[in-house]
C-alpha cells in the first residue's frame, strides 16, 4: 500500500465515523426513524465504499510523479471532505442530499481532470462518469421530493439507487476478486 491508498481509507474511515456519529444524532430509536433515512444510508454508504474501492485501484496502479496526478489529487481530497461532510450531516436529509451531490461533482471534476489532462478516454473513467451522472439524477429527485417521513416515489428512487450501486460495484470492477 502507498501513501495515497493510505490517506484514501483514512477518509473512507473518516466518512464511516460522519455516517454512524450522524445517525447516533438522529431523534427517535431505530424503529422510529423514517425509511427513507435508512435508505439513503444505505445509498450512501454502498456508493461511498464502491468508490473507496476504485480509488483504491487507482492509487495502486497510476503514476504519481506528474501535475495531472497532482491536480488529481487535490480535486479528489476536496471531494473526500464532502463527502465526510455528507456523512456529518445525515441527521438533516436535504443537507445529506445536497452535500453528497456536491462530493459527485466534485468526483465528476477529478475524473474529468485525470481524462483530460492524459489526453485518453479510458473506458472505465467514461463509466465513472456516466455512473455519477446517473446518482446525480437520484440523488436530485430525492432532493426535490424531500419529505419528512418520506413517500412511495422517493423509497422507489432510493431503492433503484442502491440497486445500481450493488450491480455499478459488481460489475465495474471494484471488487476484482467478482471478475470472472
Amino acid at each position: 500500500m502507498n501513501i495515497f491508498q493510505a490517506i484514501n481509507n483514512a477518509m473512507f474511515v473518516g466518512t464511516l465515523v460522519g455516517l454512524i456519529s450522524a445517525l447516533s444524532r438522529t431523534s427517535g430509536t431505530l424503529s422510529e426513524k423514517p425509511l427513507s433515512l435508512w435508505l439513503f444510508s444505505l445509498f450512501f454508504f454502498l456508493l461511498r465504499l464502491k468508490i473507496f474501492l476504485d480509488d483504491h485501484q487507482y492509487f495502486g496502479g497510476t503514476q504519481t510523479k506528474n501535475r495531472r496526478f497532482k491536480v488529481g489529487f487535490v480535486v479528489g481530497a476536496l471531494s473526500w471532505a464532502a463527502w465526510i461532510f455528507a456523512g456529518l450531516s445525515l441527521s438533516n436529509l436535504s443537507d445529506a442530499y445536497l452535500l453528497t451531490i456536491l462530493a459527485l461533482l466534485i468526483s465528476i471534476i477529478w475524473i474529468a481532470i485525470a481524462m483530460f489532462m492524459r489526453n485518453t478516454n479510458n473506458r472505465k473513467q467514461v463509466w465513472w462518469l456516466i455512473g455519477n451522472a446517473l446518482y446525480l439524477c437520484f440523488l436530485w429527485v430525492a432532493y426535490y421530493r424531500n419529505m419528512p417521513s418520506g413517500d412511495t416515489t422517493t423509497w422507489a428512487v432510493l431503492g433503484l439507487a442502491i440497486l445500481v450501486a450493488l450491480l455499478d460495484m459488481i460489475f465495474s470492477s471494484s471488487i476484482p476478486e467478482l471478475d470472472t
